[in-house]
């Protein structure tokens, strides 16, 4: 809740969110097992003309794995492969190894 409170705080001072602010949120969710608030903050991302990186799309995979939700981490996986801006990395795989291993 706490995380909340910051980005509700940080929302009502229209502080500038980057990339990383983003990837902390996101990151934030994953850790939390709040992966229902994911798809909101990445569709504020695009609202704000922030792209995401391989950062926060390692991360989104983090979070599927983490709540079992494989098929939607190797969904994620398939949206990287197709970039062409950002490509998985040794993070990303080792992620998917240690989800496809719980």
């Amino acid at each position: 809740d706490q995380v909340w409170a910051v980005h509700d705080e940080m929302r009502a001072k229209n502080m500038q969110y980057s990339v990383v602010t983003y990837n902390a949120l996101i990151d934030a969710c994953a850790r939390s097992g709040e992966m229902s608030r994911v798809s909101p903050l990445l569709e504020q991302m695009s609202q704000e003309g922030i792209e995401p990186n391989v950062i926060t799309y390692s991360t989104v995979v983090k979070g599927y794995c983490q709540d079992n939700r494989l098929n939607q981490a190797f969904e994620v996986l398939e949206d990287m492969k197709r970039s062409a801006d950002f490509s998985p990395d040794e993070v990303t795989y080792n992620t998917l190894l240690d989800g496809c291993a719980r």
